[in-house]
């Protein structure tokens, strides 16, 4: 039996339109989860490289519903003062863009942390020393464009600690 004669068969339990509505509406969702995948898979293709993106494929399944709403494509990403930023830009246009769009503190940063004897893993603030020295003289160290390289480049991964001066994030 076809799915569109199994949808118009009465329902036992009398709830045979709210079943049709559901599934119509669940079809317009599952559409647009494509959408967004297909969305995800063409930023992570770096559109800004100047490489030609494939044309999107007809997606199969009922019609976009008139009221379903069409995201943006989202604009160009430019650091301040400077032009595009792409895989080819140099490192310090990217890490300007990084701290652009990643703002935190300056003065600290997390750095992650992972004990392989214990199965244990987290994140505490980076500092000079050691981890027996006490945290009332720990040194704590600052967020540089140093660190932001070495967490670009995969050397270390790091954390924004996010409440700005003011109390503010």
């Amino acid at each position: 039996m076809s799915a569109d004669r199994q949808e118009q068969r009465p329902s036992p339990c009398g709830h045979g339109e709210e079943i049709v509505e559901l599934r119509r509406r669940l079809a317009v969702e599952e559409r647009e989860l494509v959408d967004l995948r297909r969305e995800v898979a063409t930023l992570r293709s770096d559109p800004m490289d100047g490489t030609p993106l494939p044309a999107p494929r007809p997606v199969p399944g009922p019609a976009a519903s008139p009221t379903q709403v069409r995201r943006p494509r989202p604009e160009p990403v430019a650091s301040p003062g400077s032009a595009l930023v792409s895989h080819g830009s140099p490192a310090e246009a990217k890490i300007a863009l990084c701290r652009r769009f990643f703002a935190g503190r300056d003065d600290v940063f997390a750095r992650r942390w992972e004990d392989t004897s214990e199965g244990a893993s987290g994140w505490s603030p980076a500092y000079r020393g050691c981890r027996k020295t006490p945290r009332d003289r720990r040194q704590y160290l600052p967020l540089t464009d140093e660190v932001v390289r070495g967490h670009l480049e995969g050397r270390a991964t790091i954390g924004l600690y996010p409440l700005l001066v003011g109390d503010t994030c």
